[in-house]
């Protein structure tokens, strides 16, 4: 079954200092304005510090910018447990891209078990890597790419986890990947909350688990 709800809140935003990104970025040429900070990051970073996941899933790492941000946001709680985070990128975006994350978690933060794997979804995901608090899926844009990595992680998630979606316009290939994937719980006994979250820079969909 699913239900609208509201899932995040723009009043819950985490701002991260954006020295620690442009720290990071500028190297390989990534130049973000004021609002990519403002908005786009620190609603991932808001959404770590709101709901404390323990562990962090990505599909689509690049070069770790969202995953250092959602470590920051979760690790901002204090007497939280330092959260753990894993992601895996197939380099088809950037050649290199997980060695490159990786020496950026190792820099920003150390204090975090965090790594990024080389690994295609289509193949399936990573054996034995357990579950997860949030997912976030940020990998192939078609259509057939989401519904594909939505399909793998949703398993992965543990009840009352979320599932997040980047760059989701509406009637778009990733808005009509993630309607494909909730066709399935329509009739379903599982409950499953959805948010359509639009901003300024780019489309969100976000989906929580039932919990127990």
């Amino acid at each position: 079954m699913l239900q609208e709800a509201k899932i995040f809140d723009p009043s819950d935003r985490y701002l991260i200092d954006r020295n620690i990104i442009d720290d990071i970025a500028l190297p390989v040429g990534d130049v973000y304005g004021d609002d990519v900070f403002s908005e786009y990051l620190a609603d991932f970073a808001g959404i770590a510090k709101v709901y404390k996941p323990k562990r962090i899933f990505e599909v689509g790492t690049r070069y770790g910018y969202i995953g250092i941000c959602m470590l920051l946001g979760a690790h901002n709680n204090p007497g939280s447990p330092k959260p753990e985070y894993l992601g895996i990128d197939d380099e088809s975006y950037h050649f290199g891209s997980c060695d490159r994350a990786n020496q950026n978690f190792a820099k920003v933060v150390p204090w975090a078990s965090a790594k990024c794997i080389k690994f295609n979804s289509f193949y399936g995901l990573p054996e034995g890597i357990g579950t997860f608090d949030v997912c976030h899926v940020d990998g192939n844009h078609d259509q057939h790419g989401v519904l594909n990595d939505a399909t793998r992680c949703w398993p992965l998630l543990n009840r009352g986890g979320l599932m997040l979606f980047d760059d989701a316009t509406e009637g778009g290939p990733v808005y009509q990947g993630i309607m494909e994937f909730l066709v399935r719980f329509e009739n379903s006994p599982e409950v499953v909350e959805f948010q359509y979250y639009p901003q300024n820079l780019r489309q969100h969909f976000y989906l929580r688990k039932q919990s127990e």
